[in-house]
């Protein structure tokens, strides 16, 4: 009796691990995105699903990026209209090899995640949150301190 009770725990267990998944995609215009939702229809050039659980964090990633990811998540916030400021950064954080999501200002959603991530209620993109802390416009030395402080690689190959 207890190895059957046993058995049908492992199994619930096994089970519900199993259908926990991380979604890796790329959206049309090369951003990285990490979900635990399958991206909207039509939105990804690529989907990855990966296994759940502690691994969940893309394994090809260095470990140094995949720690950084876990304590200090990056947010880049956009509008629209932003242009080259806001393209410097995705290609900053993409040269870099840095896992982040994006947020639209122009977005109820975003207004609110901008007002939470930084406290203040006037919109300024682009801003990157590389965890709790914020960097308002694009300068590339902001940027690269915020992220080597949180521990991010410099290069994309994770030196």
């Amino acid at each position: 009796m207890r190895r059957l009770l046993l058995s049908v725990l492992v199994c619930a267990i096994a089970g519900t691990a199993a259908a926990q998944a991380t979604y890796r995609w790329t959206d049309n215009e090369g951003r990285l995105h990490f979900t635990d939702t399958p991206p909207p229809k039509g939105a990804a050039k690529k989907v990855e699903t990966m296994k759940s659980g502690a691994s969940a964090a893309d394994e090809t990633l260095p470990f140094a990026t995949r720690k950084a990811m876990a304590e200090f998540p990056v947010v880049l916030y956009v509008t629209a209209n932003c242009g080259d400021p806001c393209q410097q950064g995705r290609d900053l954080l993409k040269q870099r090899s840095v896992p982040f999501s994006e947020k639209p200002l122009d977005t109820p959603d975003g207004q609110a995640a901008f007002k939470a991530a930084t406290g203040e209620a006037a919109l300024s993109a682009p801003t990157l949150a590389v965890g709790t802390r914020t960097s308002k416009g694009f300068l590339a030395s902001d940027w690269n301190g915020l992220l080597d402080a949180a521990g991010y690689p410099t290069s994309a190959k994770g030196h």
